[in-house]
């Protein structure tokens, strides 16, 4: 036996037999027990609601209101009490068969000293079980919302997840438009550079501070290679006369635009007349935007308005 409970345990005797409170007193106080005594059902309620016993002995043969009337406070407050109904002969009453009790027992009237020890020790035991059933609900209990707090977690997790997932969803989205816009204007540039490359004339592209940028086939052709790492690319090697080039910029720096027929020089050293023309761009890195310039040979051109102009014999 648990001395801890059996030390702090209590009995509740409901008996109107002066003669039993003196036999089941004293056993119950050798074994540990305080007792509890009552002689009616105002008592023995009063007993059972303040100290709360932990095993209720009951005479059957008490009237028959008050033991209903405890019978049935014990199934509604502490049905989880054990109960041991002293009986005449040991026969349960019909009245406690009806009554919602967990656990209880009959024992016979005149009883014995080891009757009531059996009936002290299965009312311990029931005790335990029940205290072990209470912790084990309580454990449950806690598991519960240890469960609930993680499933909320879980919740909260996913919920996350699915953010997470729609932002992604719509960062790619928007990386696959760059990346297919990226990819039309890479086709866009391929067919304006294979355009350019594909001209008769020679096309010169380059920054506002004269960093070439782009020179097309018909250009390398004409003026020979270029050193596309160079800061600033001269102009004036172009031209018969060099002056030409510091016009031409001049011009377009001012007004954007500059138009001309001009003297210029061939990589083999060639003069040959050309028409110039040059323009601002764009350019959505600089403010200042680039610059464009196309060079047309118009040789046969002016072979041809002579021509038209000079006769043949005189000149």
């Amino acid at each position: 036996m648990d001395s801890a409970v059996s030390k702090n345990g209590s009995v509740l005797l409901i008996d109107n037999d002066p003669g039993l409170h003196v036999v089941v007193g004293d056993f119950v106080r050798a074994r540990g027990y305080t007792l509890l005594e009552a002689e009616d059902a105002a008592q023995g309620l009063k007993h059972l609601r303040v100290s709360r016993p932990t095993v209720v002995f009951l005479d059957a043969a008490l009237p028959t209101d008050d033991a209903t009337e405890i019978l049935v406070a014990l199934s509604k407050e502490a049905p989880d009490t054990p109960v041991v109904v002293l009986a005449p002969g040991g026969d349960t009453p019909v009245r406690l068969g009806r009554m919602d009790l967990d656990a209880f027992e009959v024992l016979p009237r005149p009883f014995t000293r080891s009757w009531i020890d059996h009936a002290l020790r299965h009312a311990e035991f029931n005790n335990r079980l029940s205290e072990a059933a209470q912790a084990h609900l309580r454990y449950l209990e806690r598991r519960n919302v240890q469960l609930d707090v993680r499933l909320h977690e879980l919740e909260k997790l996913g919920i996350d997840l699915q953010r997470e997932n729609r932002q992604r969803a719509r960062t790619e989205e928007v990386i696959l438009r760059q990346m297919r816009g990226q990819e039309e204007t890479e086709k866009r540039l391929k067919t304006i550079e294979a355009a350019f490359d594909g001209a008769g004339d020679a096309i010169l592209i380059t920054e506002a501070a004269g960093a070439m940028i782009y020179a097309n086939a018909a250009f390398e052709r004409l003026f020979g290679s270029h050193n596309g790492s160079a800061a600033s690319y001269d102009l004036r090697r172009l031209f018969v006369n060099p002056t030409v080039a510091i016009t031409m910029k001049d011009n377009v720096a001012a007004l954007g635009t500059f138009s001309c027929e001009v003297e210029m020089k061939a990589a083999t050293g060639t003069a040959f007349p050309a028409l110039v023309r040059a323009s601002t761009i764009a350019h959505a890195d600089s403010s200042q935007g680039g610059r464009l310039f196309i060079f047309t040979d118009v040789t046969e051109q002016e072979q041809l308005r002579r021509q038209a102009y000079h006769d043949a014999l005189t000149g």
